[in-house]
């Protein structure tokens, strides 16, 4: 009998023994995971402490655009900004139709007779409006192109006052 019990002491001590390797093992991969963490973190601290004290280099400006092909106009201050097709198409159509204006189905229609989709033209609207080359009266829902002087205006205004809403 007390054998029995002697064997069963036994046991239930080995397994605490597993346990408490088990659990030290555990604890030593969770001590070794977070010593790498806190080296991942310092290190890029350092890097990022090292990026703010440097002075980054800036950009040189472009070189200056080609003059725009016959038939294309030539936009003051947009000379750097380069129109995809549906977007030329689009300019052009507006100013054929000059202060008139056009409702976004006919310059739809005009890009889809160009062989491009609507997607293509509703994209290019979107650009040319955010470039501010053309104005979308959403009330009377119609696309303008800007006089020159008022694209050349935009531009420096919004060059000097930074972001919208700043």
């Amino acid at each position: 009998m007390f054998n029995d019990l002697r064997s069963a002491v036994r046991r239930i001590e080995e397994e605490i023994e597993k346990l408490v390797e088990e659990q030290n093992r555990s604890l030593r991969a969770t001590a070794s995971r977070l010593a790498l963490l806190y080296l991942q973190k310092e290190r890029m601290e350092e890097l990022l402490a090292k990026a703010e004290t440097e002075t980054v280099p800036m950009p040189l400006p472009a070189a200056p655009a080609s003059p725009p092909p016959p038939g294309r106009p030539e936009r003051a201050g947009a000379s750097s900004v380069v129109l995809g097709r549906a977007a030329t198409v689009i300019v052009e159509a507006l100013e054929r139709a000059g202060e008139a204006g056009l409702s976004g189905t006919e310059l739809n229609d005009a890009v889809r007779d160009a062989q491009m989709s609507k997607d293509a033209s509703e994209k290019a609207k979107t650009r040319l409006k955010r470039l501010g080359l053309v104005r979308h009266d959403e009330l009377a829902r119609r696309w303008y192109p800007l006089p020159r002087a008022e694209v050349g205006a935009r531009r420096r205004r919004s060059e000097t006052s930074g972001p919208a809403g700043a």
